[in-house]
């Protein structure tokens, strides 16, 4: 089979692997430990036992795999371009009742049409224990299309948004269902921030980013969930620009003979 060039393959079991990770790391945060990657040859030799609680993460993770899977293609499937606003729109109804049935308080953020952007779904799980933790993802997708829908062969699988960034929400989603399960969520502070505009966040910025950033000045700690091979990281090469915009008087041009040449 041969896999859309734009896609971005993934390993099934991999999948599976990063939300146990994470739903370890989402328990540790409460108590503020660091974030690791999952250990692998002498580290996991020199790993300590897992606790009751990290056996219980494991086992709701793998048990729950095939279901994780059926979610992600469903999101997938759904053509969510960052200009095409009806589908990102979908995706966020996809994932909002996952949220608020595991008793977090859900809201979508709509943006002015001046903005051009579809806007954002937020949950918020309130509580008074451990570190307030933000979870940053984005709904919307750089491809979209017929060509970018969810293809599975043996252990891989691709699609639009498989891994950046629809499998990195399905990790913050489970990983939380994790905690559930194992008794891990109650009374912890934690905000979901999935974005409909990551790729192109359009004119505005002052008006699209307005909810992220209030959100980011409530919490402790912010984890980001788009994929990077397994592995935590604390910094990545980017690049940025800047715009002035400034407003004034034009200024009149005055010739040899005093008279105006422009207005």
């Amino acid at each position: 089979m041969v896999l859309s060039g734009h896609m971005t393959p993934i390993h099934t079991l991999g999948v599976t692997r990063a939300l146990a990770t994470c739903a370890a790391v989402l328990a540790g945060f409460s108590a503020l430990i660091l974030v690791a990657a999952p250990p692998t040859g002498a580290q996991q030799q020199n790993a300590p036992p897992l606790s009751r609680i990290e056996q219980r993460i494991r086992d709701y993770v793998r048990s729950h795999e095939a279901e994780q899977i059926d979610l992600l293609e469903k999101a997938v499937n759904i053509s969510s371009g960052t200009l095409n606003l009806p589908g990102v729109r979908a995706v966020g109804r996809l994932f909002e009742p996952e949220f608020s049935a595991l008793g977090f308080e859900t809201k979508w953020v709509a943006l002015p049409d001046a903005v051009g952007r579809a806007g954002h779904l937020f949950a918020e799980h309130k509580g008074s224990r451990g570190k307030r933790l933000l979870l940053i993802g984005h709904l919307d997708t750089v491809f979209e299309g017929e060509g970018e829908r969810f293809v599975r062969y043996d252990s891989l699988a691709a699609g639009a948004g498989s891994s950046d960034m629809k499998g990195g929400d399905l990790v913050i989603l489970y990983a939380i269902k994790a905690l559930k399960s194992a008794g891990a969520l109650d009374d912890t502070r934690i905000i979901v921030a999935l974005t409909g505009d990551e790729e192109d966040a359009g004119a505005l910025f002052d008006v699209s980013r307005k909810s992220l950033i209030d959100a980011a000045r409530r919490s402790d700690i912010a984890l980001a969930f788009e994929e990077d091979a397994g592995k935590g990281t604390v910094a990545r090469r980017g690049m940025g620009g800047w715009q002035r915009v400034g407003a004034g008087r034009r200024p009149v041009a005055v010739g040899a003979v005093g008279g105006p040449l422009a207005r």
